[in-house]
């Protein structure tokens, strides 16, 4: 039961070391962001997964268990990085539309994508 609490207090300080940063670095996109935000991921993965296995040393358990909890934790900080850029993703072609429909030339061209083909919200 222990192990899980470590797990879930490590995947909130995942998240928290993550979430804002990443959205910033996405909503001010420039030829560097995903640089930046693999070595973010690498920072915060790496400093989680190295708490992650200290504490883990206190506990009694095989080697492979021990190395599929740390994939896991990594897995979920790429999980966290890959949800946000879905969300950006419809939040760039939501403004998109928006520009585009306040444009003269939607009077005469309708909008070529549709967010309900692309199930974006």
């Amino acid at each position: 039961m222990e192990r899980f609490l470590i797990v879930v207090l490590l995947q909130e300080k995942l998240k928290q070391a993550l979430s804002g940063p990443v959205e910033a670095l996405l909503d001010g996109a420039n030829s560097d962001t995903w640089s930046s935000i693999r070595n973010l991921l690498k920072r915060e993965t790496l400093s989680a997964v190295s708490g992650f296995s200290a504490e883990l040393i206190g506990f009694d358990m095989d080697d492979e268990t021990r190395q599929n909890m740390l994939k896991s934790l990594e897995d979920y900080a790429r999980g966290l990085v890959e949800g946000k850029a879905k969300e950006e993703v419809g939040r760039v072609l939501i403004r998109m539309k928006d520009r585009y429909e306040s444009s003269a030339i939607s009077k005469l061209i309708p909008f070529p994508f549709s967010c309900t083909l692309m199930r974006l919200p």
